[in-house]
C-alpha cells in the first residue's frame, strides 16, 4: 500500500477521497461489450468460464504443458513449498475472483495478466524436471544436450512474437488452431486496435481525398485523436479520424472511406465487409483480416448540401 501511495502523486492531495473515487470508478461506469463464443456479452454477464478459457488459449502451448508438468512434479510437496503454494494459490484466487457472478471482465486477459508470471514459476519447475526426467533413454544423453533441447523447446514458444508482430493482442495458441481457429470458434480478434498499423493508416490517408476518415469502433473520445497522433501519414497530411457513429462533417461533407479494426464486440455484422463498400486495403495475420480501409458510397446530393 505504501508503494501504491508513494508511486501515484494524484492521491497525495486528498488520499481517502481520491482512493474512494478510484475504487468506485471500477464499478460506476458504462458497460463494456465482450465477444466470446460467437456472441456479444455485457462485461458483467460473461460466462463464468471466460477467464479460465482465455487463460488456456493465450499461453503458448509448450509453456502451458511445461507449467502443467511443473505442477504435477510438485503434487506431493506443494503444501510444503511456500513459493509454489503461494504462486498456485494466488493464481487460483485471481481466476476465481473473475469467475464470480457479476464480476466485470473484458478485453481478453488484460484484467488478469498477473496470472502469467505466476504460471511462469511452474513453467520453470517443469523445464527443470524435464531436464532431469528419469527416462532411461533420456538420461543416457549428456546433461548439456538435455538442457539445450529443453531450452530450444522454451525458445520455440516465442514464435508467436514473430508470427503476430505487431498485433500481439490477437495471439491464440494451438489449442484453438491459432488465430484462424479462434475466428471460427467465435473469439475476439482485436480488442484495442493494435492492428491499425501505419501501412493501413497511410492507405486510409491516400484514399481520403483530404477529408476526415471514419473510424470504427471508437471506444473513447481520445481514441481517434490518439491514433491520428501516432500516425505520420495522418498527422503530416492533417487528416482527422471521425467517430464511427458520424457520417458527415460539420459542413455536411461525408468521408470517403471507413477505417475498421476488428473488435467484434462493438462492430455491426456488416462493418468492414463487402456489404459496407469496396475493400481498398486490409491488414491480415495468419490469413485473418484484422483491419481494413473500406470505400464509402457517396451520400445523396440532398444530404451533401443540407
Amino acid at each position: 500500500m505504501a508503494t501504491f501511495f508513494v508511486g501515484w502523486p494524484w492521491l497525495w492531495a486528498a488520499p481517502w477521497t481520491r482512493l474512494h473515487h478510484f475504487l468506485a470508478s471500477g464499478t460506476q461506469r458504462q458497460t463494456i461489450h465482450v465477444f466470446y463464443w460467437g456472441q456479444v456479452w455485457a462485461d458483467r454477464d460473461v460466462p463464468w468460464h471466460y477467464p479460465v478459457v482465455m487463460f488456456l488459449v493465450t499461453i503458448p502451448l509448450g509453456l502451458l504443458l511445461l507449467g502443467c508438468l511443473g505442477i504435477w512434479s510438485k503434487r506431493r510437496s506443494l503444501r510444503c513449498d511456500s513459493l509454489c503454494a503461494g504462486s498456485a494459490g494466488t493464481l487460483v484466487f485471481v481466476l476465481v475472483t473473475f469467475m464470480l457472478p457479476g464480476a466485470p471482465v473484458y478485453d481478453g486477459v488484460r484484467l488478469f495478466l498477473m496470472t502469467f508470471p505466476l504460471w511462469a514459476v511452474f513453467v520453470g519447475i517443469g523445464a527443470k524436471w524435464l531436464v532431469g526426467a528419469s527416462v532411461p533413454v533420456w538420461q543416457r544423453r549428456h546433461l548439456g544436450l538435455r538442457m539445450a533441447v529443453v531450452a530450444l523447446l522454451v525458445a520455440a514458444q516465442g514464435f508467436g512474437l514473430l508470427a503476430y508482430h505487431p498485433c500481439y493482442l490477437s495471439y491464440y495458441n494451438l489449442l484453438v488452431g491459432g488465430l484462424p481457429g479462434a475466428e471460427r470458434l467465435g473469439f475476439e480478434m482485436c480488442y484495442w486496435g493494435d492492428a491499425l498499423v501505419e501501412p493501413i493508416l497511410a492507405e486510409a490517408m491516400r484514399h481520403s481525398g483530404g477529408k476526415p476518415v471514419l473510424m470504427m469502433p471508437s471506444l473513447a473520445p481520445f481514441h481517434g485523436p490518439g491514433v491520428r497522433m501516432s500516425s505520420p501519414a495522418l498527422a503530416d497530411h492533417r487528416v482527422d479520424l471521425m467517430d464511427g457513429t458520424a457520417r458527415s462533417t460539420a459542413d455536411g461533407v461525408g468521408p470517403r472511406c471507413l477505417l475498421v479494426y476488428r473488435r467484434r464486440a462493438d462492430l455491426p455484422p456488416s462493418s468492414g465487409s463487402d456489404q459496407e463498400g469496396r475493400v481498398l486495403a486490409e491488414y491480415r495475420k495468419q490469413g485473418v483480416w484484422l483491419s481494413r480501409v473500406v470505400e464509402l458510397p457517396e451520400p445523396p446530393t440532398s444530404t451533401r448540401h443540407r
